[in-house]
């Protein structure tokens, strides 16, 4: 047999510097040349005082349409300056949520208001004609 060439010599390493890493994702330059914008953050709520912390809630009103508030024209029942609805309690209120006047009054109520509008009118002119 004949000898084959002789083993071949493993290669020789030579020190390389090492290449920098490439910047993350984030820091990466655009294709553009410029900067990407630094990052948004959400808009910070002022801080409350101490006050604001302990004082109790506004109240709540009641929705317009809820037993508590059954019109637009109920806003105001509480004061005496509400304008009782004169088909609520007779043939009913057609209008609903959206009548300008006071479904809270009672059935008297308006009956009530006219007498004392003709009274105060009466004290005022002196003499009162039915």
């Amino acid at each position: 047999p004949v000898p084959g060439p002789p083993p071949a010599a493993p290669p020789v390493m030579t020190a390389r510097p090492h290449a920098p890493a490439p910047p993350p994702p984030c820091m990466a330059p655009s294709l553009s040349g410029t900067a990407p914008p630094p990052p948004q953050h959400p808009p910070v709520a002022p801080a409350l005082s101490v006050a604001e912390l302990m004082a109790p809630p506004p109240p709540q009103r009641p929705a317009v349409g809820s037993v508590e508030l059954p019109t637009r024209g109920s806003k105001a029942h509480g004061t005496g300056e509400c304008k009782p609805c004169a088909f609520f309690h007779t043939k009913g209120c057609v209008n609903g949520v959206t009548c300008s006047f006071c479904h809270l009054c009672e059935s008297s109520e308006r009956k009530h208001r006219k007498k004392q509008r003709h009274a105060l009118a009466a004290m005022g002119k002196g003499e009162v004609r039915a």
